[in-house]
């Protein structure tokens, strides 16, 4: 992103079904007059590593017609046990002028994440107290796995009748799949044990959701009343999908947090299904449609 812009106050105003807190506007980067090429890298404790290249320009001799490419990779570890993450991100964007009042813009943006999460916290001894383990301490299992894929295009057109008033309209279409699983001990030590048998709490996720987003807008500004007046009209409309489907089940292995074992056996999606605790599809859509 090229980047966000906050508005504060009620979102649901103006982008549909929200709160009071505010919205944020992701700018995307796109393709400029001039040419340019970026490149950066960082290295950071903990094997932390990150590469990007971003680059874009006029890409034919009148310069009507710009492109934006960037395509960052990064890998890292963490201060904790068995923790890692391996993001990879690759997007494009093309601009062409049709006349020198209107402009049509596409692109397309795809986002890794291949990850292994440690979370579900640290417990306590019974009586509240903190059983010291070491900063680096994570109780989950090796096997403890994220992997999230989002894929996005876009397009817009934007015209300018005069000095004053411009036509925009935009729209986008995002699919996003994600699959998780991991385990992590839940329940708390008895005072003054040296070891544990905690019970450990396993998870698997297979998240879907698909989002469809359209919206036009004319704004411009007039006189009228010796003052300079601003006005915005448009309409916008939303259809967002989820097929997704979780189970949650106490595994047959128990976790000695003060000494833990990050290689418990794995169960396979069977073992969820027969005795999950909860669970289940999930299936909703949203449609939204708004005109302000």
């Amino acid at each position: 992103y090229d980047r966000v812009e906050v508005l504060r106050g009620a979102a649901g105003m103006m982008k549909g079904a929200g709160g009071t807190a505010g919205a944020v506007n992701f700018v995307r980067k796109r393709g400029e007059y001039t040419p340019h090429t970026q490149l950066s890298l960082s290295a950071g404790t903990w094997d932390n590593y990150r590469g990007q290249i971003d680059t874009g320009g006029p890409l034919n001799e009148d310069g009507t017609l710009r492109g934006r490419a960037v395509v960052t990779q990064q890998t890292r570890q963490y201060f904790y046990d068995i923790g890692d993450r391996k993001d990879q991100i690759y997007y494009g964007a093309l601009d062409y002028d049709l006349s020198p009042d209107t402009t049509v813009g596409v692109g397309i943006a795809y986002e890794d994440v291949d990850a292994t999460p440690c979370w579900g916290g640290l417990p306590r001894y019974a009586d509240g107290s903190d059983l010291k383990l070491k900063r680096s301490t994570c109780l989950n299992t090796a096997w403890n796995q994220q992997r999230s894929q989002r894929t996005t295009f876009f397009g817009d057109m934007k015209h300018t009748f005069n000095d004053d008033w411009a036509l925009k309209v935009a729209g986008v279409y995002s699919k996003n799949t994600q699959d998780m699983e991991y385990a992590f001990p839940s329940g708390s030590v008895p005072v003054g044990s040296t070891q544990s048998s905690t019970p450990m709490i396993g998870s698997i996720y297979d998240y879907n959701q698909t989002d469809y987003g359209f919206d036009a807008y004319v704004d411009g500004k007039f006189d009228a009343f010796c003052q300079q007046h601003e006005l915005i009209v448009g309409a916008n409309a939303s259809h967002s999908r989820k097929d997704d489907f979780y189970a949650v089940a106490l595994l047959p292995d128990r976790q000695d947090v003060l000494n833990p074992n990050h290689h418990l056996a794995q169960p396979d999606e069977s073992y969820y299904l027969a005795i999950a605790s909860r669970g289940g599809p999930v299936d909703m859509r949203v449609k939204q449609y708004g005109a302000y």
